[in-house]
C-alpha cells in the first residue's frame, strides 16, 4: 500500500469519526461564542429552540416584522456572577417543576413562574378527573437559575413593566430567555443569551417599536400554559 493511499484512508476514517461525533453531540450546532457576538449580529442557530420558536411565531401573528432576523445584538457583554441565593422551592410550589426549562443533562433549570403565583389541582368535568389551574397573584417576577435537588439563585427580578415569557437551554451552559418590557413609554422585545461558563450575557433587541400585550390574556405565557392544558384564572 503506497503512502498516498494510506493517507487517504486515514483521512477518510477521521472524517467519518468526526461526522459521527457531530451527529451525536447536539451542542455542536447550538453553541454560540458569546465573546464573539458583535453589535448588530443576529441569532444564527439551527434548529431554533422550541419555546423561542413558538414565542416568535406567536407575536409574528400580531406583527409580521416580529422575526428572528430583526433582533439585533447590542454587542455589550454584561456579567451576572453576583447572583443572590433564594429559598428552596416550597412544597406548595412543587407543581411548577413540570414547567421548568431543563438543561440538556436535566441537572439545571430556569424557573420564571413560581414566584408569587400558584398552580393548583382542581376537580374537572367527569371526562377529565383533574386539571391544573394557574393563579397569577403577583405582578413582580423572579427568574431563578437552579440545580435539581440543589441551590436556587436569582438570575433576574422584574417589576410589572417587565416580563420574561420563555426559556430554552441550547447547551449545558447556555440558554435563551425572552423578555418584553417598557422603557420611556416604548415597548421593547428582547432575547437574552446567557452563558454560565463565562458568567456573561448579551441581549438581542427587536429593531422596531413593538405593541406589547395589553393584558395577561394576550401574552405568550397564557398561550404556552394553555398548550400544556393548564387553565388560567
Amino acid at each position: 500500500m503506497n503512502i498516498t493511499r494510506l493517507f487517504f484512508i486515514l483521512f477518510l476514517s477521521q472524517y467519518i469519526i468526526s461526522c459521527g461525533s457531530n451527529k451525536n453531540n447536539p451542542e455542536n450546532n447550538s453553541y454560540i461564542g458569546i465573546n464573539d457576538v458583535s453589535e448588530g449580529d443576529t441569532i444564527n442557530i439551527t434548529p431554533l429552540p422550541p419555546n423561542l420558536n413558538a414565542w416568535i411565531k406567536f407575536y409574528h401573528n400580531k406583527d409580521t416584522a416580529f422575526q428572528l432576523k430583526n433582533f439585533k445584538s447590542s454587542g455589550v457583554l454584561l456579567h451576572f456572577n453576583d447572583m443572590k441565593s433564594v429559598d428552596s422551592l416550597e412544597k406548595t410550589k412543587s407543581l411548577f417543576s413540570n414547567l421548568f426549562s431543563l438543561s440538556p443533562n436535566k441537572k439545571k433549570y430556569i424557573d420564571f413562574l413560581s414566584y408569587g403565583n400558584r398552580l393548583v389541582i382542581k376537580d374537572s368535568p367527569s371526562d377529565i378527573k383533574t386539571s391544573q389551574l394557574f393563579l397569577g397573584e403577583e405582578a413582580d417576577q423572579q427568574v431563578v437559575l437552579g440545580e435539581i435537588g440543589g441551590g436556587r439563585k436569582e438570575l433576574m427580578f422584574n417589576g410589572p413593566a417587565q416580563m420574561v415569557e420563555s426559556a430554552d437551554w441550547i447547551t449545558e451552559n447556555q440558554f435563551f430567555i425572552t423578555l418584553i418590557s417598557e422603557e420611556e413609554n416604548k415597548q421593547i422585545a428582547e432575547i437574552f443569551l446567557f452563558d454560565i461558563s463565562t458568567q456573561e450575557y448579551v441581549n438581542y433587541r427587536l429593531d422596531h417599536p413593538f405593541t406589547a400585550p395589553a393584558s395577561f390574556n394576550e401574552t405568550f405565557i397564557k398561550y404556552w400554559l394553555q398548550a400544556k392544558q393548564i387553565n388560567i384564572e
